[in-house]
């Protein structure tokens, strides 16, 4: 059999990849394959598995469908979104079963384009932050042969609106280790989550004149994505006297900054608490039990509504501060100032985004669904 995982951003594809890892080991007999509306699968390629199709990603960055100026920046896209479908289209004979990890959207193209419904993974909302519409509600009852949420408590708002959906666990926060209390450390540890995307040096920027207001001796570590130039970062910040030396460290005066590709684990499970810039990472820092401060960014991802729907998400384990930068600093010392705090903000942290697993407890249920023994 052919089960195909189709993905529409790149924290679908991460946790796809995760899904499919685990499938294969339960069912190693059969072919997966990635079709991801708007990357070139990268995650999937990682772990070994073929990807049939190659997006691209469009300038409102996978949020055109959660605000009308990204919206709008999109449309000339949208050419690539047909094409899309018509691949589907083409490939529904070679499919026996798919599997929708992302939002309504790309369920959408799955039902139209294999004609068929699909086992959708809900990733792109929750209940805590920003619940499905009724139109939305409509369209997965309509295109969802069975429905996985990211938290439990929208698998039980959606049953109360007639949908079986299920909650197996959140993905997300497998393949980063297990959760863990803070470390005793001296000085205390901050991870830097600039983002993903293209904006990360105009976040990195913001970030800097948050640490520059810091007056507490710290250590930071800069977590830097793959597609992310540490020389460019460096850069951005040259014109406010920040120098990059030997061993990928960022300084000026007493402060300095370690930047890395490599130092995304070891911020989630050494930091005191983390200023985070991203979507997925700050997640997964709140699930280690790490807190969480945000600001307003550069780009789509940190925008006002985006950062308070996060904060809403992980329920105090994430701080959104509007006073920037004066106001930033002050909520980092005090958190530094008050351990109790961050215990609290961490335990809230791993409440919401649950323990590791889930990509596991999916899997099994798709050789199930599925019916691949």
């Amino acid at each position: 059999m052919n089960i195909s995982f189709l993905t529409n951003g790149y924290g679908e594809d991460r946790t796809g990849a995760l899904i499919a890892c685990e499938l294969r080991q339960l069912a190693p007999q059969h072919q997966i394959t990635a079709i991801p509306m708007v990357s070139n699968g990268d995650a999937f390629q990682r772990h070994g598995f073929e990807t049939v199709w190659e997006g691209s990603f469009p300038p409102g960055q996978g949020f055109g469908s959660q605000e009308f100026r990204l919206f709008l920046k999109d449309i000339p896209y949208a050419r690539d979104y047909f094409r899309y479908l018509g691949f589907l289209a083409r490939q529904r004979s070679q499919i026996d079963h798919a599997f929708v990890v992302g939002d309504v959207f790309l369920l959408i193209h799955a039902y139209f384009g294999l004609g068929r419904k699909s086992v959708f993974l809900a990733l792109a909302k929750s209940d805590h932050m920003n619940p499905h519409s009724a139109i939305e509600e409509w369209v997965i009852r309509r295109f969802a042969a069975k429905v996985l949420t990211r938290d439990a408590y929208t698998a039980e708002r959606l049953r109360t609106k007639g949908i079986d959906a299920l909650f197996l666990g959140n993905p997300i926060m497998d393949g980063i280790g297990e959760p863990a209390p803070e470390k005793a450390v001296n000085p205390p540890i901050i991870g830097l989550f600039p983002g993903s995307r293209d904006e990360a040096d105009q976040n990195f920027q913001r970030i800097v004149a948050v640490i520059e207001q810091i007056a507490e001796p710290v250590e930071y570590l800069c977590a830097l994505s793959p597609v992310i130039d540490i020389e460019k970062m460096a850069a951005s910040v040259a014109e406010r006297g920040w120098r990059l030396t030997e061993g990928n460290m960022l300084r000026k005066g007493d402060k300095a900054i370690r930047m890395g590709k490599d130092l995304f684990e070891r911020s989630l499970h050494d930091s005191t608490l983390v200023i985070g810039m991203a979507g997925t990472a700050n997640e997964q820092a709140a699930g280690m039990g790490r807190p969480v401060i945000s600001f307003v960014g550069a780009g789509a991802q940190t925008t006002p509504s985006r950062m308070i729907d996060q904060e809403r998400l992980l329920g105090g384990a994430a701080a959104y501060i509007s006073d920037f930068p004066e106001g930033v600093a002050r909520e980092v010392s005090w958190l530094l100032a008050h351990p109790e705090e961050r215990q609290q903000r961490g335990a809230i942290g791993r409440e919401r985004m649950g323990p590791p697993g889930g990509a596991k407890k999916i899997a099994e249920f798709l050789v199930q669904e599925f019916d691949l023994r």
